[in-house]
């Protein structure tokens, strides 16, 4: 834990020297999210009962804001200034990621139903189920797809094709899962069927990032594409 710690403390001092205090805040108040999911240390009397994950609207705020953060991070070290012209349509297209990969997470969570009924009632699984939090992740999914055709018509950032593309690819895929989750038959909280899912899940994540990370490689080498 201490040298995790460390290593954070180390990723904030570089970012704040070298890209400003923009990012190294955005990349704390992303920590501190992600903190507080599993524990809560603004309330020491209820670090476990208070923490994000035992409320439906705690785990949004925290994967939601978690992601874009980190989303925005990354664009303020490429070099964007979020107060320009085009500050927007970047901001728009980290909350068009995150809003996808929480839809694909919100379908992880479900696989955790029969547990949280009695563990953690106020959380989505809990009080819609499995069925309900699927369908609740793709309408989530549906509103992520909205707004990446939108930024397609966006003149801020016509010069980002292959963002674009990367975006919508994995989007996509995203959908795609998301509808799967809807029409697949139901599994138990454990055995085969949920591993699987799991699996599935992961791969999206592993994969969604190396195809993001591609792109970003192919665009440096062959300037803005």
């Amino acid at each position: 834990m201490y040298v995790e710690a460390a290593l954070w403390s180390l990723i904030v001092l570089l970012l704040g020297v070298h890209a400003g205090l923009v990012s190294a805040g955005l990349l704390m108040f992303s920590c501190a999210l992600f903190v507080l999911y599993s524990y809560n240390f603004l309330a020491p009397g209820r670090r476990k009962e208070g923490r994000m994950k035992a409320f439906w609207w705690g785990n949004f705020l925290t994967v939601f804001l978690g992601y874009l953060s980190l989303w925005l991070v990354g664009f303020s070290v490429a070099g964007v200034e979020f107060t320009s012209p085009s500050g927007w349509a970047w901001i728009a297209l980290g909350a068009a990621f995150s809003l996808s990969d929480y839809a694909v997470f919100l379908n992880e969570c479900a696989l955790d139903d029969e547990d949280e009924i009695f563990v953690l009632p106020n959380t989505l699984p809990a009080m819609l189920g499995k069925r309900g939090v699927s369908r609740l992740a793709l309408g989530v999914w549906a509103l992520a797809a909205l707004c990446c055709a939108a930024l397609w018509r966006a003149d801020e950032l016509q010069g980002h094709r292959s963002g674009l593309i990367g975006l919508s690819l994995v989007v996509g895929a995203a959908g795609m899962l998301d509808a799967a989750f809807v029409f697949a038959p139901p599994v138990r909280s454990r055995g085969r069927g949920r591993r699987l899912r799991e699996r599935a899940i992961d791969a999206y994540f592993s994969v969604a990032r190396l195809v993001l990370m591609a792109l970003v490689i192919y665009r440096n080498g062959h300037g803005n594409a």
